[in-house]
């Protein structure tokens, strides 16, 4: 493994004041006279945002779409049924194959299991066809995950198509009439049904028997044709992280954060509080969440304990909005039920910089603040957790979170572009639609983001976005940071969870292989910035 320590990677803090990290000074005067000097960190803001929207994917809905399957088709040589059972198709597929010497045959190129993806195409009328699920999860076999066949490793999203070709004089029958029906055996007819008791385990249980089947004489062939078919269904299965890439990653996880959690407990002071930059009690308390392992609950406390008491409390929560973390405390109260952590939840949402209510929203309409508005935004729906009011400040942050998304990648006015605050802000953003229960204009800025930034920040041959989309001098340039790939990554992931597109997963898992093969962990602050979002990112990749 390779752990890059990269020039910039000396300003270990938001708080530092030299003069090669200050882009903008911007000074902002109120009854309070708030002064505040915005820095772009050489470590975290690497990304740019500013391309082209390149070929936008329609995105799917974010629920299955239920789509009428093609008709069901029964295949029968006419014969005489003289001393034949009449049997349903349930009770036929559940025969054993081995009853049958000689029987129904199918003809088809590939055995297609049932999580498989198969499209069909049928040249028939449209009102012939039985409409019945063709995927469900509830009909695979409990000791087996959705989405993965049976007995078969998980491989990449796949389809199968295949074109059924039907010949002349079908004879329709309502669905009713056709399942009593007794099922001539003909001699003449070979079997090939190999997969027929699993098949009888997935028939659907709710079809409409008002409905029509066709009955063919004739036999049906099923062969293979292009993807191009103008009927198909899919359904996908999601290949999974790479196996070895996901140990190294836990192994990371555990190795580096065990050093920062015992550095922690031998520093007081500012440098105490410097490590717990970018929520370290957060990171903490998923790891521990994460292994279930309970000897990470003891550092994740001393850090929720440190950046509550040393910080957040002494400043009745008027911290500077880069240091606006509220995710650790949450995770500190519903762990230990510290009434401390919940009311500090509280004096951050209410007072930190750029989250008071009355604070004029020019102050956060460009993206240089793009940062203090998503920590805002966490902040308030944090606060609703532990109790607090709906804020009418939170809809107008979110309004104004939507619009950096498109001063960046849609209008193009930013100034500037550094992809992972552009993370911070999908991240942020996708909190609040998870909160809502959905807003509609989400989905689509978010892939605007995505798409904007691989197209045009994403450098591969590094496996990480650039730190920032243009040279800025002393702050940094389009320069590799992937230190900052795991800010980023979870939005990938979002859109493969919410869109199932595979283009999102190959992207997502791109940048997760970057972040694990290439980032510096050996700092606090580079530690807490792999791990603080990572977890959103298992969750989405994975579901």
């Amino acid at each position: 493994m390779r752990h890059k320590k990269h020039i910039s990677d000396k300003c270990k803090s938001d708080k530092c004041k030299s003069d090669k990290c200050k882009v903008i000074d911007h000074k902002l005067t109120s009854q309070n006279k708030e002064e505040t000097a915005y820095t772009l960190e050489p470590l975290e803001s690497r990304v740019l945002l500013s391309a082209d929207l390149s070929g936008a994917v329609q995105a799917l809905s974010a629920t299955p779409v239920e789509t009428p399957p093609p008709a069901v088709i029964l295949n029968v040589t006419p014969a005489s049924t003289a001393g034949q059972q009449a049997l349903s198709v349930a009770e036929l597929l559940a025969i054993p194959v081995s009853a049958f010497p000689v029987a129904v045959t199918m003809s088809v190129s590939e055995t297609v299991s049932p999580t498989q993806t198969v499209s069909q195409t049928a040249d028939i009328p449209p009102q012939n066809q039985v409409s019945m699920p063709s995927s469900d999860s509830s009909l695979l076999s409990q000791n087996a995950e959705s989405g993965q066949s049976f007995g078969q490793q998980p491989t990449n999203e796949q389809t199968t198509p295949t074109n059924t070709t039907l010949t002349a004089g079908p004879q329709t029958l309502p669905v009713a009439q056709v399942l009593p029906q007794p099922i001539s055996l003909s001699p003449t007819v070979t079997p090939n049904i190999s997969n027929a008791p699993e098949l009888a385990t997935n028939l659907p249980t709710n079809a409409n028997l008002s409905d029509s089947v066709t009955i063919n004489p004739a036999p049906l062939a099923v062969s293979a044709a292009p993807e191009s078919s103008l009927s198909s269904q899919t359904t996908t299965v999601r290949p999974p992280i790479d196996t070895v890439l996901l140990s190294q990653w836990q192994q990371q996880m555990t190795t580096f954060g065990q050093q920062h959690a015992n550095l922690l407990s031998s520093l007081s002071g500012d440098a105490a509080l410097d490590a717990t930059y970018y929520d370290a009690a957060r990171v903490f308390y998923q790891i521990a969440d994460y292994t279930h392992d309970p000897s990470w609950l003891a550092p994740a406390h001393e850090a929720a304990t440190i950046y509550r008491d040393q910080f957040v409390i002494p400043s009745n929560g008027d911290v500077p909005g880069y240091w606006n973390f509220t995710g650790g405390l949450l995770l500190d109260y519903q762990h230990t039920g510290d009434v401390q952590s919940k009311d500090a939840i509280t004096l951050l949402a209410n007072n930190a910089a750029f989250a008071r209510d009355g604070t004029p929203l020019e102050w956060t309409a460009s993206t240089v603040q793009s940062r203090e508005v998503a920590y805002s935004i966490m902040s308030y729906l944090n606060a609703e957790t532990v109790g607090q009011p709906h804020r009418a400040r939170l809809d107008d942050l979110v309004t104004q979170a939507i619009g950096h998304l498109d001063q960046w990648f849609v209008s193009k006015t930013a100034p500037y572009l550094q992809p992972f605050m552009a993370g911070l802000t999908m991240e942020a953003l996708i909190q609040y639609n998870t909160a809502v229960g959905g807003d509609s204009r989400i989905l689509p800025a978010i892939q605007s983001a995505a798409d904007s930034m691989w197209s045009h920040n994403w450098l591969p041959q590094n496996q990480s976005f650039q730190y920032i989309d243009r040279d800025l001098g002393g702050a940094g340039g389009p320069t590799p940071a992937p230190d900052l790939n795991m800010l980023i990554a979870p939005a990938y992931a979002w859109m493969y969870h919410q869109t199932g597109n595979p283009m999102y997963q190959q992207e997502a898992d791109a940048i997760f292989k970057g972040g694990v093969q290439d980032a510096y962990l050996d700092g606090a602050k580079q530690f807490n910035q792999n791990y603080l979002f990572a977890f959103d990112f298992l969750t989405w990749r994975n579901s």
